[in-house]
């Protein structure tokens, strides 16, 4: 969340590159530690994370709003 964060601090759109790439990293890590996670998922929890004010006051600690970027950034890399 940290470099997703600087990311929307740095002005950086959801579809850029390297925010796409980082929530690709993001869903690597889930496949990796926790279960299979393709990118239609990735983009599930993306809505679950918008949906579900616990997720979205975690992921909102790190900049204020971060949830909806983030999401965004999940989807853009998985229509990519």
């Amino acid at each position: 969340m940290s470099d997703a964060a600087a990311l929307l601090r740095a002005g950086e759109p959801p579809d850029a590159p390297a925010a796409m790439d980082t929530a690709e990293r993001h869903r690597l890590s889930i496949d990796r530690w926790f279960y299979p996670c393709a990118v239609e998922l990735h983009a599930g929890l993306a809505e679950m994370y918008e949906a579900d004010v616990r997720f979205a006051e975690s992921i909102d600690k790190y900049g204020p709003g971060l949830t909806a970027w983030w999401a965004a950034a999940i989807r853009a890399n998985a229509r990519r």
